[in-house]
């Protein structure tokens, strides 16, 4: 990991030069410009300042030289060298670094102004990448981000940089903390466009008729006469009159914990967890026939079943996991489908605590899949790739689901498919929309892996041949 060159050179033996070479050098390196080389620099360096307050001095100074190679005519933005000086990010200012000799009064900071050429207005509009400024005053470092910055929608599910490149040789990623390369920033955006479009809703035939019903102006006290007296036109769709229910469930839910504010405000993850989340995903399970839900720390077992035999067939050995809540199939082999874990209550992000979940779900993902491939050994490999495993993730009021998989012989996927905010007010509940719509997509998800289970069934005793290589190919018999 190229940071370490911040941590194994003494400070006062840096070099911006020498540090290019080290981060080129890395082997997963994913920069393919010397722009995109020096901003990463930039970035480590500012976690580097924020992990050692000692080395701030160094920082800045280290800082301020990449700064100065940021703004190189010769490099444009991205590397491209055709944005022009137009396109160049202000210059890091420390005002105790100016000596008397500048060409500007430094007795009045506050009123000082740098003209510089990117000062100059573009003639049209036009969004472009632009780094981050750093202003020093003594020992202390601000940050001014351009409106261009990108953010990440908080309380999503997170691992830290050194956890994604330790999986980077076995898991790909396309999620809001990481897309693993182009392929899967495209399924991560195609998925987020899914979601703005609520395409489930929209398949199901719902989208309508759950708008009508949340922008009812109706008193809150006669909403539930309305939910329950909604008329759904005559249809052969049975799967929107079965998901019509769960949504009819889900709002009565919300309708009672809106229904007096709560007086003794906690941040225990169980309460948010059994007031808004379990409601909707009882009537998920109980609405499909061949899903069942176990609650509250419920024992994990594909790991277990994975490991007996290195454990000489001792269970009491195999420290067990315990999983919020966990959708098991109740038929072909008892899959471990739906993997959701509370990362917090309504009030707190505990970070460690939700990097912790999202490698939890990494975890039990990749082992529901492997036992399912020890079921369908002979049983086709495209076919196995279709199989999912769901993990929800709770943390604050963001719902996010994602979908992992077998993608190729040496790796896994893990692909963010929906994320949502739950309203936490009765007059937001049109908000809604989004937590029904990832609901949608997951239903329709259970049903897809039902059919792809008994496809596997058949391959692998032979009643559908197939053409290619089998499961047991990639993920051998032990």
């Amino acid at each position: 990991m190229s940071i370490y060159y911040f941590f194994r050179t003494a400070a006062k033996d840096w070099d911006i030069a020498e540090a290019m070479i080290c981060y080129d050098q890395e082997e997963n390196r994913v920069e393919t410009s010397v722009y995109q080389l020096l901003l990463r620099i930039k970035s480590d360096l500012k976690t580097v300042g924020k992990t050692q307050k000692s080395l701030n001095r160094y920082v800045l100074k280290a800082s301020t030289q990449v700064e100065k190679l940021l703004r190189l005519r010769c490099l444009g933005v991205g590397g491209s060298g055709t944005q022009g000086i137009q396109n160049e990010g202000p210059a890091a200012i420390n005002v105790n670094n100016i000596s008397q000799n500048e060409q500007f009064n430094i007795a009045g900071v506050n009123n000082a102004t740098v003209n510089t050429p990117q000062n100059k207005r573009r003639t049209t509009y036009e969004i472009v990448d632009q780094a981050a400024t750093d202003v020093g005053e003594g020992s202390s470092m601000y940050t001014i981000n351009p409106p261009s910055m990108p953010v990440q929608i908080p309380h999503k599910p997170k691992l830290r940089k050194v956890q994604t490149e330790s999986l980077n040789p076995f898991v790909h990623f396309g999620t809001s903390f990481c897309q693993s390369d182009e392929t899967f920033r495209i399924q991560y955006n195609q998925h987020k466009n899914e979601q703005k479009l609520n395409n489930s809703l929209t398949s199901l035939g719902l989208l309508d008729h759950v708008v009508e019903l949340l922008e009812s102006e109706v008193h809150h006290n006669i909403f539930l006469k309305e939910v329950y007296d909604f008329q759904l036109e005559k249809t052969d769709n049975g799967h929107k009159e079965a998901f019509f229910t769960i949504v009819q469930y889900t709002l009565t839910a919300f309708h009672l914990v809106c229904k007096s504010p709560s007086v003794n405000i906690s941040n225990h993850e169980r309460t948010h967890f059994v007031e808004n989340i379990i409601p909707s995903l009882l009537a998920l399970g109980k609405s499909l026939d061949f899903i069942e839900f176990k609650w509250c720390e419920s024992e994990f077992i594909s790991s277990k079943v994975l490991n007996l035999k290195d454990s000489d067939y001792d269970l009491r050995s195999i420290p067990g996991k315990y999983i919020d809540a966990l959708g098991t199939l109740t038929t072909h082999n008892n899959m471990e489908l739906i993997i959701v874990e509370a990362s917090s209550g309504q009030l707190k992000e505990n970070v460690t605590h939700s990097i912790e979940d999202t490698l939890k779900i990494i975890e039990c993902g990749t082992a529901s899949l492997r036992k399912e491939a020890a079921h369908y050994n002979d049983a086709s490999l495209s076919t196995f790739m279709r199989l999912k495993v769901y993990g929800v993730q709770v943390i604050k009021s963001q719902v996010t689901l994602s979908a992992i998989s077998l993608d190729d012989e040496s790796h896994w996927k893990c692909i963010e498919i929906r994320s949502a905010k739950l309203p936490t007010g009765w007059s937001d509940r049109i908000g809604l929309i989004q937590y029904l719509e990832l609901l949608a997509t997951l239903y329709d998800a259970c049903y897809k892996n039902q059919k792809i289970q008994k496809e596997l069934m058949e391959e692998n005793i032979g009643v559908i041949s197939f053409d290619g290589p089998s499961v047991g190919s990639v993920i051998k018999d032990n």
